[in-house]
C-alpha cells in the first residue's frame, strides 16, 4: 500500500490550492476511490466542477498498488466540452495540478507530503522513474496545424487531456482530424479503454453524449467481443445542471445541506441577481445606454453578452468611442489563441476568479455565446440579449459569480420585433434562426412570472416657463417594470414552482439542446475500424458529434508581414517563404469557412445571423471569382500552394495571408491593434472624413500583428528569428539584426559561413535576452528565396515554455488538421 486514503484528500486539496475542498468534492472522492462514478454530476455554476480533475487524479493514486485488473480509476482523464474557452481554463487547472505534484516530488523537504505520495503513486502506475519526466502529463487537444501525439506515446502514463468534443469524438471514431491512418486505431483504443470522459456542459452536447453512450454499449465484451482484454472500459460522466432528456439519473451528485454550511459556497447560492426586462427598438443602442447608466457613480465591471457577432462588434465600437478612459474588450470565438491568452491575462485582475471584492476600475467586456458557459469571469453588472432560457440562465453564471456582498444588477434586452405572443408564433417559421421560437417563449415566460414593480415618475411640462395663469400640477405618471431574480437559489425556486418538475420547460430550451445523433449501427463501427484505406462509403463522424444539424466548419487564418511583392520577390515564392517558418496554432484565427470565402471574394465578413455557437447553420453561398489578395494554402513544407480560387478551400485547412491584406476585424478580432484601425474597419461608413481615415489606416504599418515568433516559441519551445528588410519591428529591439541584413546586402563581399554563424548567434542571443532567456547555444539558418534575409532557429528546446511535460513529438507536423 502507498499509504494514501480518503483521510488524505483534504490535505491533498489544501496542498494544491491552499484551502479545503467543498463537501461535495469530498463525497465524490469517497465514492470514486471505491470504484464508482455517479451517472451525472449536477452542480450549479461556480461550485467548482473542474475539481473533478483533482478527484480523478487522487483516486488513481490511491489505487496505484492494486492489481491492474482491479483498478477502477482510469489512467487517462479526458475533460471534454463544446466551448473552447472552458477547455483553456480546464487546461490551466490541470497544469497547476501537474506542476504542483512534480514540484513537490523534486523538493528535498516534506512541506507537501501528500503531493509527494501522489507523485510516487503515479510513477508506480506509469513505470517511469526518470524525474525529468513528470508523474502526470497534461495537454490540450484543439484544432490547429500540428499534431500533438505525445498523449498516445505511452499506454501507462497517467494523463489529463483537455479537449473539444470534435477532437475527442473524431479520434474515438477512428477519424481523428490530422491523425494518420496508422495512428488512428491506437488513439481510438486509448480513449475507449482505461479512460474517464468528463463531459462538461453536457446539455449543449446532447448528440455527442448519445454517441458516447452507444460506443459504451459496443465496448461491452459480453455482447460484442469474442474475449475480454481485461482492461476497464471508458467511463462517461456528464456534468450539467440541465441533464439532457433520456439521461440516466439514478445516481446524481448534487449539492446537499453540508455544502451550504460552507460560507463561500453558500454566498454564491443565496446572492440575488435581479434582472430588469426591457423590450427595445434597437438592442445595440439600448445595451450601450444601459452600460453607461449602470457604470455611473463608481467603478463597475460590466459584462455584455449578445447573440450575434455583428451585434457584439457594434456595441464594442460604440463603447470604445464613448468610454476611451475605461477598459473595453471584445471576446468572440474568432480570435488567435496568442491574443486570447493575452486578453485573458489582462482580464484576470479585473473580472477573474481572484478579482478584488470591490471593483477598482470600470471595464466593459462585450461577448457572444463564447462566454455563456464555464468562463470563470465575475461581473458586477450583466446586460444580456434574450435567448433560450437555458442559455440566459447560463449567462447569469458570470454575474457576481463569487457571491460578493454587492447589489448585482442585470438587464435582459429583447428586440421588440421578437417579443411576440404565443398565438403569433409559428414553429414552421421561427422568428430567430439560432434559437427558433424558444427566444420569444422565454421572454413570455419571464414576463409572466416576473415581479411587477410600479413607480411614480414626474412628468416634464411642455408649458411656457411663465404661464399666463395658475394651472393644476400634472399628475405623476405610473411606470411599470418587470424583474426576475436569477440568483441560484431564487431561480431554482422559480423553476420548482413554474417549471417542469424543477427543470426548464422543453419549449424554452434552445434547438441545439434537442438535437439527436443518428442511431449508431454496428455496421458504422465496422467501417470506421478500417483506416487504411478508408472504405467508401464512410459514415460522417461529425453527424455523431453534432447531430443531424451539422456545425459550421472552420479554416485557420494567420497573417505574415514577410509576404511581399516587389522587384525582388513575387507571390509565387510565398509558399517557400512560409515553409521557412511553418504556421502554428497559436497564431491562427479559427474562422467559419463561409465567412472567409465571402471576405476573400467581396470583402464582407460575418453575416448578420452568425453566432459563436459551435453548432449553428451557416449558409455558404459563395461562388468562385477573383480573389482580393494572393494567399498561401498551407499543406506542409513541400505541398503548399498559392491559392487560385475558393473551391480549393476545405474545412480545417490553413491559409496564410499577407499582413497588408488586413481583414482581421472583418473575419474575427485582434484585441490590440491601434484604436484607429479597429474603429475605421468596423464602422465602414462612407463619409468623407472616414474615407480619409481609412486611407491612413491602409497605409499604416501593421507588421506588429505578425506574431509568428512568439507563437512558435509557445508551441515548440524553440526560438526563431526572421530577418528581412520588410520586417521592421524586430530591428528596433535587436541591433545585431541590422548588421546581418547589411552584410547580406553586400554583393561584392558576401559573408562567409563562420561569419554568418557568429552574426546569427549574436542576433539570437539579443533576441532571447529581451525575453529574459539566457541560452542561445546552437543556431541554424535558412535563406529567404530572394536572399535578402534569413530565418534563424535554435537547434534544441529551451525548456522555457513546456518544461513540465513530455516533449511533443515532431512527426507528422506537416499534416493539416481540422480546427474545431
Amino acid at each position: 500500500m502507498n499509504g494514501l486514503t480518503l483521510q488524505d484528500f483534504d490535505k491533498y486539496f489544501n496542498e494544491l490550492h491552499g484551502h479545503a475542498p467543498y463537501d461535495w468534492q469530498h463525497r465524490l472522492a469517497k465514492k470514486v476511490i471505491v470504484g464508482s462514478w455517479p451517472d451525472i454530476i449536477d452542480l450549479p455554476t461556480g461550485s467548482g466542477k473542474t475539481a473533478c480533475l483533482d478527484v480523478s487524479v487522487f483516486a488513481l493514486a490511491c489505487q496505484a498498488t492494486m492489481p491492474v485488473k482491479e483498478r477502477t480509476a482510469p489512467r487517462r482523464i479526458f475533460f471534454c466540452v463544446n466551448r473552447r474557452v472552458i477547455v483553456d481554463e480546464a487546461h490551466q487547472r490541470a497544469k497547476r495540478i501537474a506542476k504542483a505534484i512534480w514540484k513537490a516530488e523534486r523538493e528535498s523537504g516534506r512541506s507537501k507530503p501528500v503531493l509527494q505520495l501522489i507523485a510516487a503513486a503515479l510513477r508506480t502506475i506509469s513505470g517511469i522513474s526518470d524525474q525529468e519526466i513528470p508523474p502526470l502529463d497534461v495537454l490540450e487537444l484543439r484544432g490547429g496545424i500540428y499534431r500533438d501525439n505525445r498523449w498516445a506515446r505511452s499506454v501507462t502514463q497517467p494523463t489529463i487531456v483537455c479537449t473539444t468534443i470534435d477532437q475527442l469524438g473524431s479520434r474515438l471514431m477512428f477519424r481523428g482530424y490530422g491523425v494518420s491512418s496508422g495512428a488512428s486505431p491506437i488513439q481510438a483504443a486509448l480513449i475507449a479503454y482505461d479512460s474517464l470522459v468528463l463531459l462538461d456542459e453536457a446539455h449543449i452536447s446532447r448528440p455527442f453524449l448519445q454517441s458516447l453512450q452507444w460506443i459504451a454499449q459496443y465496448l461491452n465484451p459480453e455482447k460484442w467481443a469474442e474475449q475480454t482484454i481485461s482492461v476497464p472500459r471508458m467511463k462517461v460522466v456528464p456534468m450539467t445542471a440541465t441533464p439532457p432528456q433520456g439521461t440516466n439519473t439514478n445516481d446524481v451528485l448534487q449539492l446537499e445541506d453540508a455544502d451550504r454550511q460552507n460560507e463561500g459556497l453558500n454566498e454564491r447560492l443565496i446572492c440575488n441577481k435581479l434582472a430588469d426586462l426591457k423590450s427595445v427598438e434597437n438592442v445595440v443602442n439600448a445595451a450601450v445606454t444601459d452600460a453607461k447608466s449602470l457604470s455611473e457613480g463608481r467603478p463597475t465591471a460590466i459584462g455584455i453578452i449578445v447573440n450575434r457577432v455583428v451585434t457584439a462588434k457594434e456595441i464594442y465600437r460604440k463603447l470604445r468611442e464613448q468610454h476611451s478612459e475605461s477598459v473595453v474588450e471584445l471576446v468572440i470565438g474568432s480570435m488567435r489563441p496568442v491574443d486570447r491568452d493575452r486578453q485573458a491575462s489582462r482580464l484576470q485582475s479585473l473580472v477573474g476568479p481572484n478579482r478584488p471584492k470591490e471593483t477598482g476600475q470600470t471595464s466593459f467586456v462585450v461577448s457572444t455565446q463564447c462566454l455563456e458557459v464555464g468562463a470563470d469571469y465575475d461581473f458586477d453588472v450583466l446586460i444580456t440579449e434574450c435567448a433560450s432560457l437555458d442559455a440566459v440562465r447560463q449567462r447569469f453564471g458570470r454575474l457576481n459569480r463569487g457571491g460578493r456582498p454587492i447589489p448585482a444588477k442585470a438587464v435582459i434586452l429583447i428586440d421588440e420585433k421578437q417579443a411576440k405572443e404565443e398565438s403569433k408564433l409559428d414553429d414552421k417559421k421561427p422568428l430567430d434562426p439560432i434559437y427558433g421560437n424558444s427566444l420569444s417563449r422565454t421572454w413570455n415566460w419571464l414576463c409572466e412570472y416576473a415581479e411587477l414593480t410600479t413607480a411614480e415618475t414626474e412628468p416634464t411640462s411642455s408649458e411656457d416657463s411663465q404661464p399666463k395663469k395658475r394651472k393644476r400640477k400634472p399628475a405623476a405618471k405610473l411606470t411599470e417594470s418587470r424583474s426576475v431574480n436569477f440568483g441560484i437559489n431564487a431561480f431554482n425556486g422559480l423553476l420548482e414552482e413554474h417549471g417542469d418538475d424543477g427543470r426548464i420547460p422543453e419549449t424554452l430550451l434552445s434547438p441545439s439542446s434537442k438535437l439527436d445523433a443518428p442511431v449508431m449501427l454496428p455496421t458504422y463501427i465496422d467501417l470506421w475500424c478500417q483506416t487504411n484505406p478508408q472504405p467508401v462509403p464512410d459514415p460522417d463522424v461529425s453527424l455523431f458529434i453534432h447531430g443531424l444539424q451539422e456545425g459550421a466548419r472552420d479554416v485557420q487564418i494567420c497573417w505574415r508581414a514577410d509576404l511581399v511583392e516587389d522587384d525582388v520577390m513575387t507571390s509565387k515564392q510565398w509558399p517557400d517563404v512560409v515553409s521557412l517558418l511553418p504556421p502554428t496554432a497559436a497564431e491562427c484565427m479559427s474562422v467559419p469557412i463561409g465567412r472567409f470565402k465571402r471576405w476573400l471574394l467581396d470583402g464582407y465578413g460575418a453575416g448578420a445571423d452568425e453566432t459563436d455557437l459551435l453548432v449553428t447553420i451557416q449558409q455558404d453561398n459563395s461562388k468562385n471569382g477573383q480573389l482580393r489578395t494572393p494567399c498561401v494554402l498551407w499543406k506542409g513544407v513541400r505541398e503548399s500552394i498559392l491559392l487560385k480560387n475558393v473551391t480549393e478551400l476545405y474545412p480545417g485547412c490553413t491559409i496564410v495571408l499577407p499582413i497588408n491584406a488586413q481583414g482581421w476585424e472583418e473575419l474575427g478580432h485582434i484585441p490590440e491593434p491601434t484604436q484607429l484601425t479597429e474603429v475605421v474597419v468596423a464602422e465602414k461608413t462612407k463619409t468623407e472624413s472616414d474615407t480619409s481615415s481609412n486611407h491612413e489606416t491602409e497605409s499604416a504599418d501593421h507588421s506588429q500583428l505578425d506574431v509568428a515568433e512568439p507563437a512558435f516559441l509557445q508551441a515548440k519551445d524553440r526560438a526563431v528569428v526572421r530577418l528581412h528588410p520588410v520586417l521592421k519591428p524586430l530591428r528596433n529591439k535587436v541591433p545585431a539584426a541590422q548588421r546581418v541584413l547589411d552584410r547580406l546586402a553586400d554583393d561584392e563581399s558576401p559573408p562567409s559561413t563562420p561569419e554568418l554563424r557568429q552574426l546569427c548567434s549574436e542576433v539570437m542571443r539579443e533576441f532571447l535576452n529581451n525575453l529574459d532567456i539566457h541560452d542561445a547555444s546552437g543556431v541554424q539558418w535558412e535563406f529567404y528565396p530572394d536572399r535578402r534575409g534569413l530565418v534563424i532557429t535554435t537547434r534544441r528546446r529551451l525548456d522555457q515554455v513546456i518544461e513540465w511535460y513530455l516533449p511533443s513529438l515532431d512527426d507528422g507536423e506537416d499534416q493539416p488538421t481540422q480546427t474545431l
